[in-house]
């Protein structure tokens, strides 16, 4: 076989190859562009049903978000005026808290004053209460001193009621005694001297500014007689500290005690307790 032979046999053979490739596909061709028309045909109403759904679930959702944005706008609105009042009740509260502190501030100032008053009243009212608790010691102590003057003036009444009686006894007696020496021719005038008091000491008990009398501790038992004069004299811690203050004379007598009358002028107040003797050492 030649060369020329084998060619054309190749190009015979790619021809034929080339034919039947042509006619396959053509063949093909033929034979699935029905079904590929059904298949499009179905792909198209299948996709029209789904734009349709897709095109009424857009729908929806835009009545939705329609209905989502009306709400969320009165929602919006509702939460502004919400918002409108709560910044108005904000305001209102913020005008009480104003108020209230500045009613405190006024009420700590005035609290801090009622202190002061109440501190300045509680040191008036201590000091009122000492000088009242003064005075009712005060008036306590004159009571009891004007008790106790009324008891030695009863005592010195009583004493002097006793001293006066005794008196009037002596008085009478005198009498009597005066009658007697004038019945046997003797004058009663005539003065007979008074002996001396014997060595005695006692002590003044009782005085009476008011008489002039004073009680002493000594009497008849004694040696006292009336008309013995006594020296009145202070004993001090020492004996340079002693100090002579007068003379008393017997008015009457008992026997453990005697009345005396203070003679004037004393160099000092006759007490109780000042000593008496009849004669200074």
């Amino acid at each position: 076989m030649t060369t020329i032979s084998k060619v054309l046999v190749v190009v015979i053979l790619v021809l034929t190859l080339g034919c039947m490739f042509m006619a396959t596909t053509v063949y093909v061709a033929q034979h699935d562009w029905p079904q590929e028309y059904d298949k499009l045909k179905k792909d198209h109403s299948s996709k029209t049903s789904q734009l349709s759904q897709v095109t009424s679930q857009l729908q929806q959702t835009e009545q939705s978000l329609n209905q989502t944005t009306t709400e969320r706008e009165q929602k919006e609105t509702a939460l502004n005026a919400d918002i409108d009042a709560l910044s108005e009740e904000r305001d209102e509260l913020r005008e009480r808290e104003s108020r209230a502190l500045a009613q405190a501030k006024s009420a700590q100032e005035s609290a801090g004053q009622a202190i002061t008053e109440a501190v300045s009243r509680r040191d008036e009212i201590e000091s009122l209460r000492v000088k009242w608790m003064s005075m009712i010691e005060e008036r306590d102590q004159a009571i009891a001193n004007r008790i106790e003057a009324q008891d030695q003036l009863i005592v010195v009444q009583d004493q002097h009621g006793v001293a006066t009686r005794r008196n009037q006894e002596l008085v009478t007696r005198v009498g009597q005694l005066e009658n007697i020496l004038v019945s046997y021719g003797l004058d009663p005038n005539q003065t007979i001297e008074l002996a001396a008091p014997p060595p005695v000491e006692g002590v003044i008990r009782e005085t009476s500014e008011t008489t002039g009398l004073a009680v002493i501790s000594i009497g008849s038992d004694d040696g006292l007689l009336p008309g013995h004069r006594l020296e009145v004299y202070r004993l001090g811690k020492l004996a340079e500290n002693s100090k002579y203050l007068g003379r008393v004379e017997v008015r009457e007598v008992d026997p453990d005690q005697a009345i005396v009358k203070i003679l004037r002028p004393a160099q000092g107040k006759i007490r109780s307790g000042d000593h008496v003797a009849s004669r200074l050492q």
